[in-house]
C-alpha cells in the first residue's frame, strides 16, 4: 500500500472518530454556585473560633479569595467548604472586608466579613427591609446581637405599630395606605455598645390600577375595611380639600377618617383631578341600601362636579357615576349626601336587588315618588313637575351647598305599589365655587344671557350623513319657525316666544286641529297651529349621557314639535356648539336636526 493511501485512510479514521464523538456527546450543564452563609461577624480581639462557609457547586475546581485590602482576613480552604478567621483589631470603628468565591462560569458570590471595633457588640437584623401589600397586616424581623438587650426607635407616623418579643420585632399597620403613593418609614434598631441598624418599612398604596369612567381618570384599588376602623390619609389625600365619601367615612382630622360602612372588601376610587375618594359597593341591595337614580346631582367635591346620570336604558351600568347609594343608618332609615344643580335635577329613590343590578331598581322592586314623600328641613329643595313623579330641583337650591338627605320609609314600596317616606334635608356644608369647568357648564354659559332663534341648518337630515338634507322644515310653511325666539335663564327657566304661530308635525293634529291638512296623496302632513301657547313653566338643563352632551327641555321645545312627547319632555343630543351656532338632534332619532343661532 502506498504512503498516499495510508494518509487517506488515516484522515478518514480521524474524521469518523470526531463525527462519532460529536453525535454521542452530551451538552454541558451550566455551572452553578451557592454559598452559605453570606455574612460573617467577628469580635475585635481575634480570639473567636473559625467560622465555616459551605460551597455548593457542580464545578470540580473553585476558589475563595479575599479583597486586595483585606489582609486581616484568614481563609483555609477545605473539601466543599472553607473556614474564615480574623486578626485582632485595635481600630476605633468597625471594619468590613469581602471574600469572593468563583467556580467556572457560574456567577461569583460575595461574602461580607465584619469585625466590630474594640468594646462594641454585634447587631444585625434579618431582613433589613419589609414591604406590605394592601392585604398584608403583620411582618416579623429577627434581631441578632451580642449585647444583653436591644430596642427600637418608633418613627411615630400614626400608621406603623411596633412590638418587641424576645429576639423578634413584630411590625403591623394601624391603617391601610389610603394614599396616592407608597409610604416608607425607617425604624432604627439599637443595642448597647453596638452600631445602629436601620430597618426600612414600605406600605404599598391601595390604588394600584388606573381607570377611566365617564371620561374621568381614577386610581382604583380593592381593600378590606372594618366598620368603625380609623384609616390614615397620607400623601395628597392628607389634605382638607380632598373629600372622602361623606356617607361612608367620617373625617376625624386632616390625616385620618373613620369608616362607617359594613366590614368587607370594598373597591375605592381616587380622582386626583376632583380630589375625591368614592366607594363602589359590590351589591347596593335593599334593605342595606337605597339608591338614587336620575341626573344632575353630584357627589360632593370642593374642586368640581361629578354629575350622576342613569336612566332605564343604561341602568345596568353600575359604575360609581351611575348612582348614589344611600347607606342604612337606622331602622328603615337611609342617608345620602349630594350637591344639586340649579336646573335639571330629577331623581327618585329605588330598591335594588340581585347583586346590585340597577335595572331591577326601576320600578321592579319599588320606588319612592315625589307625591309619596313628605319633605322637611331646608325648604324648596325639591318640587314635582313631571308625569314620572321624580324629585325635581326647587327654587331653594344653591349649587355650592352640600345637602344631606335622610329618607325614613313609612310604607314599604313594592313592584306594584310605590312607597311612602319622610325625607329630611339638611345643609351639611358649603363648598367653594368649582374651579373645574365641565363641558355641560361651558354650554350652559353659552346658552344663558342671549336670545336665540332657529338657524338654517334646521332640517330633517340623513342620520348617517347629516350633510344630506331630506326636508328643510326651516323654510317650509313660509319659514314660520324662523319667527320663534328662545331664552335660557341661569336658574333653568326656558321661554319660547312663538309670535302667535307654531309649526308642528301631523302627529299633533288631534291636539291642534285648527290648520290640519292633507297633501295630494290624502296623507296628513305637518301644519301650522295658532292654538299652541308656550307654557310659562318650561325648564331646561344640560347633562351628559355617556359621551354625549344633552339638552333637555321640559314643557317646551325648539321651534318644531316632532311628536306629542315634545310638548312635555324633549331631549336633544348636542352635535357641536359655539357662541354663534349650536347644532342638535333628537335623542331618539338623529334625523330631526336643529340649529340655534343668536337672534341679534
Amino acid at each position: 500500500m502506498t504512503p498516499k493511501k495510508y494518509l487517506k485512510i488515516a484522515v478518514y479514521f480521524i474524521a469518523a472518530v470526531m463525527l462519532f464523538g460529536a453525535c454521542n456527546g452530551k451538552e454541558k450543564d451550566p455551572d452553578t454556585l451557592s454559598v452559605s452563609p453570606s455574612t460573617l461577624q467577628f469580635t475585635f480581639d481575634g480570639k473567636q473560633k473559625d467560622q465555616k462557609v459551605t460551597v455548593t457547586t457542580n464545578v470540580a475546581n473553585w476558589d475563595a479569595s479575599k479583597g486586595a485590602n483585606d489582609g486581616w482576613i484568614k481563609i483555609s480552604k477545605g473539601d466543599g467548604s472553607f473556614t474564615v478567621n480574623v486578626e485582632e483589631w485595635k481600630g476605633n470603628e468597625n471594619r468590613t472586608g469581602t471574600i469572593t468565591v468563583t467556580a467556572g462560569d457560574a456567577e461569583a458570590k460575595t461574602i461580607t466579613v465584619t469585625q466590630v471595633k474594640p468594646g462594641f457588640n454585634t447587631l444585625d437584623i434579618n431582613p433589613t427591609s419589609v414591604k406590605f401589600s394592601p392585604d398584608e397586616d403583620v411582618k416579623q424581623v429577627t434581631v441578632s446581637t451580642s449585647a444583653d438587650s436591644w430596642d427600637f426607635v418608633d418613627p411615630e407616623n400614626g400608621w406603623l405599630v411596633l412590638q418587641k418579643e424576645n429576639n423578634v420585632l413584630k411590625i403591623s399597620l394601624s391603617s391601610i395606605n389610603l394614599s396616592d403613593k407608597n409610604l416608607t418609614a425607617e425604624v432604627v434598631i439599637k443595642a448597647e455598645r453596638a452600631t445602629d441598624v436601620t430597618l426600612t418599612v414600605t406600605v404599598e398604596t391601595v390604588f394600584k390600577e388606573s381607570v377611566t369612567i365617564e371620561g374621568k381618570s381614577f386610581k382604583k384599588g380593592e381593600v378590606q375595611l372594618s366598620k368603625n376602623s380609623t384609616i390614615t390619609l397620607a400623601g395628597d389625600l392628607a389634605n382638607d380639600n380632598v373629600v372622602v365619601n361623606l356617607d361612608f367615612f367620617e373625617r376625624i382630622n386632616t390625616s385620618s377618617v373613620k369608616f362607617l360602612g359594613e366590614t368587607g372588601k370594598h373597591t375605592l376610587y381616587y380622582s386626583e383631578t376632583y380630589k375625591i375618594v368614592l366607594i363602589q359597593l359590590a351589591a347596593p341591595d335593599y334593605p342595606d341600601y337605597l339608591i338614587a337614580l336620575g341626573k344632575n346631582f353630584s357627589y360632593p367635591s370642593k374642586i368640581g362636579k361629578l354629575w350622576v346620570t342613569n336612566y332605564p336604558e343604561n341602568s345596568k351600568n353600575t359604575d360609581i357615576l351611575k348612582y348614589v347609594p344611600f347607606r342604612k343608618t337606622g331602622d328603615k332609615t337611609y342617608q345620602g349626601t349630594v350637591m344639586l344643580k340649579f336646573r335639571g335635577v330629577e331623581f327618585k329613590m329605588f330598591h335594588a336587588k340581585g347583586g346590585g343590578n340597577l335595572t331591577q331598581g326601576w320600578g321592579t322592586n319599588g320606588e319612592y315618588k315625589y307625591d309619596g314623600c313628605t319633605f322637611s328641613g331646608v325648604p324648596n329643595i325639591f318640587s314635582d313637575g313631571d308625569g314620572y313623579q321624580n324629585w325635581l330641583v326647587g327654587e331653594g337650591v344653591e349649587e355650592t351647598h352640600v345637602y344631606r338627605i335622610t329618607v325614613t320609609i313609612t310604607k314599604l314600596a313594592t313592584a306594584d305599589d310605590p312607597g311612602n317616606a319622610d325625607v329630611k334635608i339638611e345643609k351639611f356644608a358649603e363648598y367653594p365655587v368649582a374651579t373645574i369647568q365641565e363641558p355641560t357648564e361651558e354650554l350652559e354659559k353659552i346658552l344663558t344671557g342671549k336670545v336665540w332663534k332657529m338657524g338654517e341648518w334646521s332640517a330633517m337630515r340623513n342620520p348617517d350623513n347629516r350633510d344630506e338634507r331630506w326636508w328643510w322644515f326651516y323654510d317650509d310653511e313660509g319659514g314660520v319657525v324662523q319667527d320663534s325666539r328662545f331664552t335660557f335663564t341661569s336658574r333653568g327657566k326656558f321661554t319660547h316666544v312663538n309670535n302667535g304661530k307654531t309649526f308642528v308635525n301631523e302627529d299633533l293634529r288631534d291636539i291642534y286641529p285648527d290648520e290640519a291638512k292633507k297633501n295630494e296623496k290624502d296623507e296628513w302632513v305637518s301644519f301650522i297651529t295658532k292654538n299652541y301657547t308656550p307654557p310659562t313653566n318650561a325648564t331646561w338643563d344640560v347633562w351628559k349621557d355617556g359621551d354625549n352632551l344633552m339638552l333637555s327641555i321640559r314643557n317646551g321645545f325648539l321651534g318644531y314639535a316632532v311628536n306629542k312627547d315634545y310638548l312635555k319632555d324633549v331631549q336633544y343630543r348636542i352635535f357641536s356648539y359655539s357662541g354663534t351656532s349650536i347644532r342638535l338632534g333628537d335623542r331618539w332619532w338623529a334625523g330631526w336636526c336643529f340649529e340655534l343661532v343668536p337672534a341679534n
